[in-house]
């Protein structure tokens, strides 16, 4: 039988040590959403996996220039991808910005 459900792509928990990744989605709902968000885990965000504490809880990963613990049920509401969602104009492969004040 087809299974017509929409699977969902692999979340942050999946990655192993040193992977590479790019935000697709978060789909953690509330006050926790909003936390995740405000650390700067938006779509399109690049990361790399540093490290997994023994018991995979919690993961750490860097992303834009500094370190960042998550725990494993906050890393499993952030789906990724190998690929970029979109092309974000300023926005550099390293994920830093390359608009100016100016320009806003």
């Amino acid at each position: 039988m087809f299974d017509e459900t929409k699977r969902e792509g692999p979340s942050l928990a999946d990655l192993p040590i040193g992977a590479k990744a790019f935000v697709e989605s978060v789909k953690a709902k509330g006050s926790i959403r909003g936390r995740i968000l405000a650390m700067g885990l938006v779509p399109g965000t690049a990361l790399e996996v540093v490290r997994k504490a023994p018991m995979g809880d919690p993961i750490e990963i860097v992303l834009k220039g500094y370190h960042l613990s998550l725990r494993s049920g906050e890393a499993r509401a952030v789906k990724v991808s190998s690929t970029p969602v979109g092309t974000l104009r300023g926005i550099e492969k390293d994920g830093t910005c390359s608009i100016s004040a100016e320009e806003f």
